[in-house]
């Protein structure tokens, strides 16, 4: 390899400078291995990493030996010492450590992420074997990481891209074992090199509305320009290139553009959900396994669509929102404010999700209290358990009871009593089946607001599903025990005999076969709900009550 440095040579007996780069003005490059210079600098230089300084004491038989060199006065059998500072030189890498695949860096990029072990990128790449020419050439492919589709190549290929930024470019070394093998024909046997460029990082989020549960993934297919990105309520125009559903072409023209205001439910919760962070230049296509994810607002798509639905995206201009970092602490109270307005708004429309997603962003405004001023800490604590309660009531119609729970349990910190949360929470409970809990959260609930209808049908129906809940636990009991009078008594044994320990899981196993039970139900600890059990949401269903459907609606607004 080519290396390039700057010197300065000293003879080490009277520290006289016989040598130096720096006095020509100019860096000194030469071929390490070439015999270019001698032994000594050769092995100095390979010790070193580009940009590092360093001072070596050369012994003679390692620099000039016994004949010296008259051009530089360095007399015979002299020590020399020399300072080298490395200025460039082939960045070089052991993938795995043992010889078998040495990265070569060609081009290197400044910035920029490295990919992850799952992700896609684009890349361009040819493979060389040495004696045979081109064995592979692929450019501007699309790669998945850790799908090995080429056996020890992809391997060689994953292990370098980990290390890779957008825009690198490598060469890879490969020996037998990291290329080719006795079994791959003519290759067999021989070195190979691989050119990989990494082009593009196809990075995927989730970007589902309300909830993470992957109905709406985002894969960016091209980075744009800049650092600004997309935020809540920033003004953006996109251009939608195209939409597919199932295969079939969808969008009537080539290209849409669509103007609007980030959250304020101009469009479809997939476009909602997936501009945000997106920057200037970006192009992305959207997979939504939900129909109703793309429903309504200016897109306007068919309800008739089936999955999965592809719309493929990119960002023309927005204008830069004030991140909460930014705001000033009475700032935050005021875009919290508009905010709700929005969200309730929102939640009118039927828009749940996009709702819910609202108040979670409210609430994470307030969630440092100590940022804001005495006189501001109540509105901000107010703000916040508002917030929380209303994301509560969104998800409890998305059906995500633990986190009701959550939320619910966090606001009854601060208000042991608070009428809402204890009834959310118990709502939360009952469709987990966590009667108990359901039943003393309403209990309490009434001895605060003891005219609530609501409190007492669900208190009811919490009861009565009790009651269901432990005749089948008795009756399962009951039939286990029974069991027990079949086994054979135990004779002649004395006090001090050691006896074995049966297997409880198979003597379990043994009764619920005996009696016809599953083997869930008849070993501990594994009962489980029969299938005709009342579903919880469905007796709730069957007693409508105008109060009910009355206030949360109200809560909605008076929240």
């Amino acid at each position: 390899d080519e290396v390039e440095v700057h010197f300065v040579l000293r003879l080490k007996a009277n520290d006289t400078q016989v040598d130096s780069s720096r006095e020509r003005g100019a860096p000194f490059k030469f071929k390490v291995g070439h015999g270019q210079v001698v032994e000594g600098w050769d092995l100095a230089v390979r010790s070193m990493r580009k940009g590092e300084h360093a001072k070596f004491t050369i012994a003679p038989p390692l620099a000039y030996g016994e004949a010296g060199n008259g051009e530089l006065n360095i007399p015979p059998n002299s020590t020399i010492v020399l300072e080298v500072e490395l200025l460039k030189c082939p960045m070089r890498e052991d993938l795995f450590e043992d010889g078998g695949a040495v990265k070569l860096s060609l081009k290197e990029s400044k910035e920029g992420r490295q990919p992850g072990k799952t992700d896609e990128v684009q890349v361009t790449y040819k493979v060389t074997v040495e004696g045979c020419g081109v064995a592979m050439h692929k450019q501007h492919v699309v790669h998945k990481m850790g799908a090995e589709q080429m056996g020890q190549i992809a391997r060689v290929m994953d292990k370098a891209l980990t290390t890779m930024k957008r825009g690198d470019e490598v060469m890879l070394t490969c020996q037998p074992s990291h290329a080719f093998s006795t079994g791959d024909g003519r290759y067999a046997g021989k070195v190979s090199r691989i050119y990989l460029a990494l082009e593009e990082i196809f990075e995927v989020h989730d970007m589902s509305v309300g909830a993470r549960d992957k109905t709406v993934l985002r894969k960016r297919i091209r980075e744009g320009e800049g650092a600004d990105r997309i935020h809540d309520a920033a003004c953006v125009k996109i251009c939608v290139n195209s939409v597919t559903a199932n295969g079939e072409k969808v969008l009537d023209s080539e290209k849409l553009e669509l103007a609007f205001k980030v959250g304020d439910g101009e469009v479809c919760d997939a476009l909602e959900g997936s501009v945000v962070g997106m920057k200037k230049g970006d192009e992305a296509v959207l997979r939504c396994e939900s129909v109703d994810a793309c429903l309504g607002g200016l897109l306007d798509l068919p309800s008739t669509m089936e999955t999965p639905i592809m719309i493929h995206i990119s960002i023309v201009s927005f204008d830069k929102v004030l991140e909460k970092w930014d705001l000033s602490s009475s700032e935050r109270l005021q875009r919290g404010r508009e905010r709700k307005e929005v969200a309730t708004a929102l939640f009118k429309r039927g828009r749940i999700r996009l709702a819910a997603q609202h108040y979670e962003a409210i609430a994470d405004l307030f969630a440092a209290i100590d940022f804001f001023s005495t006189e501001e800490r109540k509105d901000a604590m107010d703000a916040r358990k508002v917030a929380n309660l209303n994301r509560a009531m969104c998800l409890l119609k998305m059906g995500d009871m633990k986190t009701v729970k959550e939320l619910c349990t966090g606001v009854l910190k601060e208000d042991t009593a608070h009428p809402k949360a204890l009834f959310r929470r118990a709502k939360a409970a009952v469709a987990l089946r966590e009667y108990p809990e359901a039943i003393a959260d309403l209990e309490r609930l009434l001895e605060v607001e003891p005219t609530s209808t609501d409190g007492k049908l669900l208190l009811r129906d919490a009861k009565r599903l009790q009651k269901q809940s432990d005749t089948q636990q008795s009756f399962t009991f009951a039939k286990m025990c029974s069991g027990f009078g079949s086994m054979p008594e135990r004779h002649g044994g004395g006090a001090e005999e050691l006896v074995a320990m049966p297997d409880l899981d198979q003597e379990f196993a043994k009764i619920a076969k005996q009696h016809g039970l599953p083997v869930s139900q008849g070993r501990r600890g594994g009962e489980k709900p029969v299938d005709n059990e009342p579903n919880p949401s469905a007796q709730q269903e069957q007693r409508p009550s105008p109060d009910a459907e009355a206030s949360e609606h109200a809560e909605a607004a008076v929240a």
